[in-house]
């Protein structure tokens, strides 16, 4: 056979360097920090009606940044019994991800509507706020653009 001997590599090792290669693009992407879909309370102010859902998200490469993406019912006054679901995005860099509210640096929101038609009852509204969640905690790669820094004001 020679001086240099073939060693085949199987399907395991393949497998396992697929994984590393994975492992190491996946450290510079969002993903959730593994407490799922958190029903946490009022974020939306007098138009929110019932709970809301939200999912945070982490980086391992930046261990202070959190992204977390909370959907709610939301009711305006101007239209009474029409609901729809409203987002909430909170991006925030702090000093100990165990304690972001206690030890945040910087922080920044936004907020938009992101039902497309008008749903007739609040307990639909709430149940598709939910659904929301659950999908980004399935998929959240539509938040990968933020590389976890702050930006100016």
């Amino acid at each position: 056979m020679g001086l240099f001997a073939r060693k085949r590599i199987g399907p395991a090792e393949h497998r396992s360097l697929a994984d590393t290669i994975r492992g190491i693009r996946d450290q510079r992407q969002w993903h959730p920090d593994g407490t799922g879909v958190d029903s946490n309370g009022w974020c939306g102010g007098d138009i929110q009606r019932g709970d809301s859902y939200s999912v945070r998200l982490v980086r391992d490469d930046k261990p202070g940044s959190l992204l977390t993406i909370t959907f709610y019912a939301a009711e305006y006054d101007e239209n009474p019994g029409e609901f729809d679901v409203q987002r909430q995005v909170e991006w925030l860099v702090c000093s100990d991800p165990a304690d972001p509210g206690g030890t945040e640096i910087w922080s920044d929101y936004s907020y938009d509507d992101v039902s497309a038609i008008v749903i007739d009852t609040e307990e639909e509204a709430e149940d598709e706020a939910r659904e929301r969640a659950e999908a980004v905690l399935a998929d959240p790669s539509p938040y990968f653009g933020w590389d976890g820094e702050p930006w100016a004001a």
